[in-house]
């Protein structure tokens, strides 16, 4: 029997064999497919059919030429068709060929450029059923060969200028890039690598080839409508597939898909990404700070239902799908956006404005779209009648709620804060870090909500400025009451200091104690900085960081190099007003935005200064355990889970907690480098780590404090105070409240992550130092020495040698 291209879908999957039905797939879904037909697996077994049973025992006895010598002296019982194309391909198409479960490649025969015998090349394909290679595959597989039907398509030859593979996921299981490997001539020779081929790479985040290679310039255009139009493929089943593709005269012809068997099928995608929580949690986290972040965020989401004001049972029944907001790879922290979407997408007529604005304010970008909650008309009521008025009044008033906030965190700092933990014993403490958080996470979730309200303002004055975020920018620009601007203005007034007192410096580098400094002054200076600001450093969140107010020594050789620096060129453009309702509208809610900037900001303040009453209990549990003989190192605390943590001091004595492997594994994670965002839909590995950043004649990112700088860099993949950095540009992945320190030294700032709230942004502004964020591929392309041009208005980075 013979299945025209034309016979239904129903017909080639049950008679046509996998590859085939593939075929009439892509013919029905728009792909332009060359003409062919088919010999159906019901002439396979009417043909073949009366020899099964000799066929069987040669079979048995691995007398495959016999058997293929058998089906070749067949007269086939197939009426061919008359109007058999002048030159064609004869593949084989079998009935469990190409599935979900087992590809069979390069197992069957495929024929190129014939021009007559199509029987002969027929009964060819039959026989590519009967080798020994066939047979092992089988075997291992648990296959019966019986079980086999073999269908064959007749496909009218083209003769391609190139001929590729894409796959819509890397074979390796990384779902967030997609390969092309492409050679000139047909596609057999790709397919075999007896042609040169050049494997093309596309980042499901940049949207960028890499390479960018002659033949990626040359195919840019075929290369896209591929990726797109392939993304609209679909069968019952699967959701990655490669397809066999040429190019022919500008046109792109498909000849085959199937389902990518290496990668998982799995329709449930999750997205993670890093990109503002990496600000707090850069580089790799020791696993106590990974698990107080999880269930910090877990709580305070939980929370922030209830301080939302939504009913209990609305609130059960979003929790379901509110577990688990952040997840860890290697050590480091990543949002778990569905997560946060699934919270925000279950808010009636505000579900997708509220996630453009998550967006916008975390930076986060090409997010696919997640799956909204179903929730039932009382439920969605219930958050209309009880959410949307307390927004609107947050909205319009955010110091009203930073009033609270700050009034339950004075209550929490006079009951904890000030206490003193000596005297205290294992138990004992335990029981007040257990108490402490309960009393934090009590008001925690009004920062969360803050970040709502900035979140909002952010989005609607982003509209009034056209998408132009010069306006946005001037806002944050010497905002008094933000702790930050605080902090650099009391750097100034020291380093002015020093700068009439040079000797000072010298003395400052050899010191190890601060009570040794001759000047009392100085002294004083630098103990109210400290006692105001001392919390705040490099890394600042991580439970094993230690603050300033710890380690002051340190503070004491960054002041022994710190410089003044001369921000004249770096004023920003003179800004055209805004005119009509624009301008109104943006007078309106620009100094709404500015109070809820400046409670984010400063709650974040306070975060830290809770964190470090955490670490000085831990310090104290540590220094426990190590005089008792209980951990190998000082500082092992940090290396054990919360569940280890909270056991009681006789239980630890019965059985220590061993960390050294997780201290092994640590050292290995610093070594690696992870994107910013990845899908996943199977465990992480190793091999996801995302391929380095193309190369190029610049690089590009969004300016966000202007000014022009030619200076050679310092590229960082952590913070040191002890990095030369005066007069050059620092180049990082990302930067924390701590980096100030080395910020206020530099020249100009380049970020790779980021957004316009993100720390460098908000820092560089008000430094007035020429800052460049989101600038993709910088710590890669560059290198510590090289002389570089930014230009903070453009976004562009030059490269100059």
């Amino acid at each position: 029997m013979i299945l025209r291209a034309e016979a239904s879908l129903q017909e080639f999957l049950k008679y046509g064999g996998g590859k085939a039905t593939s075929l009439k797939r892509l013919k029905n879904q728009g792909f332009n497919v060359p003409n062919f037909f088919v010999i159906d697996t019901r002439s396979f077994k009417n043909n073949l059919g009366p020899l099964y049973k000799r066929i069987d025992q040669l079979a048995s006895e691995k007398k495959f030429s016999e058997i293929k010598n058998l089906i070749q002296e067949i007269q086939l019982d197939i009426k061919l068709p008359r109007d058999v194309f002048s030159v064609f391909s004869v593949r084989s198409s079998a009935n469990l060929e190409d599935g979900g479960k087992h590809s069979f490649a390069g197992i069957y025969q495929t024929y190129l450029n014939k021009e007559d015998q199509l029987d002969y090349w027929i009964k060819q394909c039959w026989c590519g059923l009967f080798s020994e290679e066939h047979f092992l595959y089988l075997s291992h597989k648990d296959i019966d060969w019986k079980s086999i039907n073999m269908a064959v398509i007749i496909q009218e030859m083209i003769i391609p200028d190139y001929s590729g593979i894409f796959f819509q996921a890397n074979p390796n299981g990384n779902i967030n890039e997609k390969i092309f490997v492409l050679g000139e001539g047909v596609g057999e020779g790709v397919v075999n690598a007896t042609v040169e081929t050049e494997t093309i790479t596309y980042d499901l985040f940049s949207k960028e080839l890499n390479p960018k290679s002659q033949l990626a310039v040359k195919f840019d255009k075929e290369l896209n409508l591929i990726i797109n139009q392939c993304s609209n493929y679909q069968d019952e089943k699967n959701i990655f597939f490669d397809f066999e593709f040429c190019l022919k005269d500008e046109q792109i012809y498909f000849l085959q898909a199937r389902p990518i068997t290496s990668v998982s099928q799995n329709p449930n995608i999750e997205l993670y990404d890093s990109s503002n929580i990496s600000e707090n949690y850069p580089g790799v986290s020791t696993p106590l700070t990974l698990d107080h972040l999880k269930r910090l965020y877990t709580v305070n989401l939980s929370s922030l239902l209830k301080y939302l004001g939504i009913p209990k049972s609305t609130r059960d029944k979003l929790s379901i799908n509110l577990n688990e907001p952040i997840e860890s790879f290697h050590g480091r922290p990543y949002y778990k956006v569905s997560t946060w979407y699934n919270l925000l997408q279950s808010l009636p007529l505000l579900n997708g404005f509220l996630t453009k604005s998550w967006d916008y304010m975390l930076g986060v970008k090409n997010i696919q779209s997640m799956q909204r909650i179903e929730l039932s008309i009382i439920d969605q009521t219930n958050i209309l009648l009880n959410v949307i008025p307390k927004l609107l009044i947050a909205f319009l008033n955010p110091i009203k709620y930073e009033r609270i906030y700050q009034s339950k965190y004075l209550s929490f700092k006079e009951k904890f804060l000030n206490k003193s933990l000596k005297d205290h014993s294992y138990d004992q403490l335990l029981d007040l870090y257990q108490k402490g958080e309960e009393a934090y996470f009590g008001f925690a979730q009004i920062a969360l909500f803050n970040d709502l309200i900035v979140g909002l303002h952010l989005k609607i004055l982003d509209f009034i400025c056209k998408n132009d975020p010069s306006h946005l920018i001037s806002l944050s620009k010497s905002n008094e009451s933000l702790e930050s601007y605080q902090l650099t203005r009391s750097l100034d007034q020291i380093s002015h200091y020093l700068s009439r007192h040079p000797k000072l410096k010298e003395e400052l580098s050899h010191l190890d104690q601060l009570a040794k400094l001759s000047d009392q002054k100085l002294t004083s200076m630098i103990k109210a900085h400290l006692e105001q600001f001392g919390d705040r450093t490099i890394a600042e969140m991580k439970l094993e960081t230690p603050s300033l107010k710890e380690k002051p020594e340190e503070f004491l050789r960054y002041l022994s190099s710190l410089e003044i620096l001369d921000r004249s060129k770096a004023q920003a453009k003179p800004l055209d007003p805004l005119r009509g309702w624009r301008g109104i509208c943006f007078k309106l809610i620009s100094p709404l935005y500015r109070g809820s900037l400046a409670f984010r900001e400063n709650s974040r303040f306070n975060r830290v200064r809770v964190k470090n009453y955490f670490r000085g209990i831990l310090l104290e549990c540590d220094k426990k355990l190590f005089e008792a003989n209980l951990i190998k190192s000082q500082n092992d605390i940090f290396f054990f889970k919360e569940s280890e943590l909270f056991r009681s001091w006789s239980d630890q004595k019965k059985s220590p907690t061993d960390v050294e492997a997780r201290k092994m594994q640590y050292i290995k994670d610093k070594k690696l480098t992870l994107p910013i965002r990845f899908y996943l839909n199977s465990p992480f590995r190793e091999e996801f780590i995302s391929s380095p950043a193309p190369m190029g004649s610049n690089l590009k990112g969004m300016g966000c404090s202007p000014g022009i700088v030619s200076a050679p860099c310092v590229v960082l993949s952590q913070a040191d105070l002890k990095t030369e950095i005066k007069g050059k540009i620092l180049v990082t992945k990302t930067t924390d409240p701590g980096w100030v320190l080395l910020m206020m030294q530099a020249s100009g700032v380049i970020v790779e992550n980021g957004n316009i709230l993100s720390h460098a942004a908000i820092v560089g502004r008000e430094l007035g130092i020429p800052t460049i964020i989101d600038c993709e591929g910088v710590t890669s392309r560059l290198k510590t020495g090289q002389l570089i041009e930014m230009d903070a208005h453009s976004g562009v980075v030059n490269i100059l040698d």
